[in-house]
């Protein structure tokens, strides 16, 4: 569809004065948003700033009253709707994930960073970083906290590869 002098002229007023975006534009002349932007960079308008540039920061304009504002607005919507940040969300997750896998599923994530947060270090050696999550009896679906043990990889190494150490420490494990 062809548009008249007249119109793009309109369009470019509407769109520079920011009182109608390009989908209303589009709906408006019976065209695709595609076809707007391009009479409006064929009639040189200028085109407005997309969102994430630089200069374009719309928190500068705010009060830190109005910023602290919206910065409680924002956590607690994430708080309510997603589940990184909702306990309870977690717990239900977590619940169902192991109904779904059932009692003998393997060990996730989540729950083997939580043993590894509450140990703290190698059970064995005594090293702090990095740990891993070994099973005593082999059995990786096995997951009582008895049969869960947290070592560094070098300690689990050893046990995969039935190495002992030549130091003579007490064998706290059953290894």
């Amino acid at each position: 569809m062809l548009i008249s002098d007249k119109q793009l002229k309109q369009m470019k007023t509407d769109y520079e004065s920011c009182s109608k975006t390009v989908s209303e534009l589009a709906i408006e002349y019976g065209i695709a948003n595609g076809t707007v932007y391009k009479y409006l960079n064929k009639i040189k308008a200028k085109m407005r700033v997309g969102k994430f540039t630089i200069g374009n920061n719309a928190w500068a304009n705010l009060t830190p009253e109005q910023v602290m504002i919206r910065k409680k607005k924002f956590s607690d919507r994430m708080r309510t709707y997603n589940p990184m940040f909702n306990p309870d969300i977690q717990k239900r997750r977590a619940f169902d994930e192991k109904r779904r896998r059932g009692a003998t599923g393997r060990l996730t994530h989540r729950e083997r960073r939580l043993l590894i947060e509450e140990v703290g270090k190698c059970e064995r050696c005594g090293i702090k970083d990095p740990l891993t999550v070994h099973h005593r009896d082999g059995n990786r679906y096995n997951n009582n906290r008895i049969n869960l043990f947290v070592c560094c990889y070098n300690c689990h190494y050893l046990v995969h590869r039935k190495i002992r150490e030549e130091r003579k420490q007490p064998n706290r494990c059953g290894w």
